[in-house]
């Protein structure tokens, strides 16, 4: 790969030749030898190198000659200028910072002074935060009518937001530095579709209050979600159906404050979530303590007992969904009860019948065993010192024993 400036400029605008003469430059670094004729020939290119290796005039010549191309032609090669307005935005060139923009910029101004008087100036324009304001921006470029933008990411990304600037003609745009863009610092920003917000506080008039309130509360949860940020002016009293989440960023010291808060969800016997945020550090185990030793194990701040199945809705629809839905749901528990208490009867009943036949299965064994005792006596004969006698109350006891053996086998 040769390193000639003389490979590179031949195929430029006759202006942007005579101008890399001036800078004095003998040769061309790698980097520069690699990336002009592929950028300068409409090619996507990433390129890697080393700090101080001429990266930032590796862009800034092709951005150069494909502005160039538009505003003038090339009038070697016969190419007419491109049939856009000479204010057209051609570029945009990122940068992640601002000192890193203003270098970028004074390379460009450095080769934009060699253009000739008998042709147009390409203009560029500095666009980077705490310089001007967003609005000074969009003055400056609708005055000035620049053809190449470097600015810094967030900047660019408003000023480009705005109705005012058109940028549907860039066709170039230069991530310098793409891995520190692609640092956290730069990600994009996460955003919700199909999300309509609200806001309801103490400082709006009547008027405004009931308007915001009619507006969340009619909104249709098919098409979008509906989302109230609001202050403790809603905590209390407000009846919004269908609330699914309520989130407190704060958490009350009151706990009664607590529970009409969390209550703005899951009424009328519905099922609703709520979520307080705690800070880390800020005693929230004592917080959450507090709380439970506060709240009995129901819920409810109050000694009297709430049935929320008395209480009914305003909606003659609603409320008769409720208490078909109360009858079935108490149909469903007889028929339960009544299938529980056949099944333990069902269950007792066998019990009783396999206990009956362990009782007896045990007494006839302890009978068996007596029975082999007797007869064991029976069969001993008595010693020569001893006269044979008949213990006539074995006899007896081996007489009802076969008396309730054979009892027994009539039982069973």
């Amino acid at each position: 790969m040769s390193l000639e400036w003389e490979n590179v400029t031949k195929d430029l605008h006759p202006w942007l030749r005579d101008a890399v003469e001036t800078l004095g430059f003998s040769s061309m670094t790698p980097v520069q030898a690699s990336t002009i004729p592929l950028l300068s020939g409409n090619k996507d290119v990433v390129v890697q190198s080393v700090t101080g290796s001429g990266k930032t005039l590796a862009f800034v010549i092709p951005v150069l000659q494909h502005v160039s191309r538009i505003l003038y032609g090339i009038p070697e090669k016969d190419v007419e200028p491109t049939s856009l307005k000479k204010s057209t935005l051609c570029s945009v060139v990122l940068s992640p910072t601002r000192e890193l923009a203003f270098q970028i910029k004074a390379v460009f101004d450095q080769l934009i002074t060699n253009i000739p008087d008998s042709l147009s100036s390409i203009k560029t324009q500095l666009v980077v935060g705490s310089l001007n304001s967003t609005r000074e921006d969009i003055d400056s470029f609708n005055q000035a009518k620049p053809h190449i933008v470097i600015g810094t990411p967030g900047r660019v990304l408003d000023f480009l937001s705005t109705p005012k600037i058109s940028a549907v003609h860039v066709e170039v745009v230069i991530l310098d530095e793409a891995d520190r863009l692609l640092d956290q610092s730069f990600e994009t920003d996460a955003g919700l579709e199909n999300v309509k917000f609200y806001s309801l506080f103490g400082q709006l008039s009547t008027t405004a209050r009931l308007r915001t309130l009619k507006a969340f509360t009619d909104g249709d949860s098919m098409s979008k979600k509906h989302v109230l940020l609001t202050t403790d002016v809603a905590a209390r009293g407000i009846d919004i159906q269908d609330v699914d989440l309520v989130i407190q960023l704060d958490p009350p010291n009151d706990p009664d404050v607590f529970l009409h808060r969390a209550g703005r969800t899951g009424r009328a016997n519905k099922v609703g979530n709520s979520i307080v945020f705690l800070n880390d550090g800020g005693n929230e185990i004592n917080y959450v303590d507090f709380m439970e030793n506060t709240m009995p194990i129901d819920g409810w701040l109050t000694d009297i007992p709430l049935d929320m199945d008395k209480y009914a809705y305003a909606d003659a629809a609603k409320e008769k969904s409720r208490l078909e839905s109360l009858e079935e749901n108490k149909q469903k528990m007889i028929k339960d009860a009544k299938e529980r208490k056949r099944l333990s009867k069902q269950n007792k009943s066998w019990s009783s019948k396999l206990d009956s036949k362990e009782l007896k299965s045990e007494r006839n064994e302890r009978l068996k065993r007596k029975r082999e005792e007797i007869e064991k006596q029976l069969l001993e004969e008595p010693s020569d010192e001893e006269e044979l006698a008949v213990d006539w109350k074995d006899i007896e006891n081996l007489m009802i024993y076969n008396f309730m053996v054979s009892i027994s086998h009539l039982w069973c």
